[in-house]
C-alpha cells in the first residue's frame, strides 16, 4: 500500500484494462490539480484513510463473478447477487460490491485476505462508499472509493 509522508494525507491507486484511478486525501486546502491527459475530480469530504478500486465492465463473465462472490462475499451479499433477475444485473451488482470491498481493504491496509469480513451493506461507523460507473477512453468501468474517518 503506498504511503505519503505528508501529515494528514493518504493515497490509493487502482488500475484495470489500461486505465488507472488515483485517490488522494489531504487535510486543508488543495491547490488546483492539472494532470495532462487525465480527468481530475475533487470531493469536498475529509477522510483519515482512503481506498480506491477500478474494474473494467467488459469481459466480465457471470459464472466467474458468482464463483468469486461465493468465496469472498458475506452470505447476505452473495444471496442478494444471486437473486438479481438477469446476468447483466448480476455482473454489475458484483462489480459494485467487489470494488467497494477492495477499496475498503485498501483503505484499512488489511489486504485481500480481509475481503470476506467487509460487509458493504452494513459498513462500520465512519466508513462511506462512493461508487460510480465511468467511461474511460470509450470503455465502461466501475469505480469505488472508500472514505474512512477516525481510522
Amino acid at each position: 500500500r503506498p504511503r505519503l509522508t505528508l501529515p494528514g494525507a493518504d493515497l490509493s491507486i487502482s488500475h484495470s484494462a489500461g486505465a488507472a484511478l488515483v485517490a488522494l486525501s489531504v487535510r486543508g486546502p488543495l491547490p488546483p490539480l492539472m494532470v495532462p491527459g487525465a480527468t481530475v475530480a475533487l470531493l469536498d469530504e475529509e477522510a483519515d484513510a482512503i481506498g480506491v478500486d477500478l474494474e473494467a465492465v467488459e469481459g466480465q463473465k457471470e459464472a466467474r463473478c458468482l464463483r468469486v462472490a461465493r468465496r469472498f462475499f458475506t452470505p447476505r451479499e452473495a444471496a442478494r447477487l444471486e437473486a438479481m433477475p438477469s446476468p447483466e444485473e448480476r455482473v454489475r451488482a458484483f462489480l459494485t460490491l467487489w470494488t467497494r470491498k477492495e477499496s475498503a481493504v485498501k483503505a484499512t491496509g488489511e489486504g485481500l485476505r480481509a475481503l470476506r469480513s467487509v460487509d458493504t451493506e452494513a459498513p462500520p461507523p465512519g466508513c462511506r462508499f462512493l461508487t460510480r460507473e465511468l467511461t474511460i477512453a470509450g470503455r465502461p468501468y466501475c469505480a469505488s472509493v472508500c472514505l474512512l474517518k477516525n481510522a
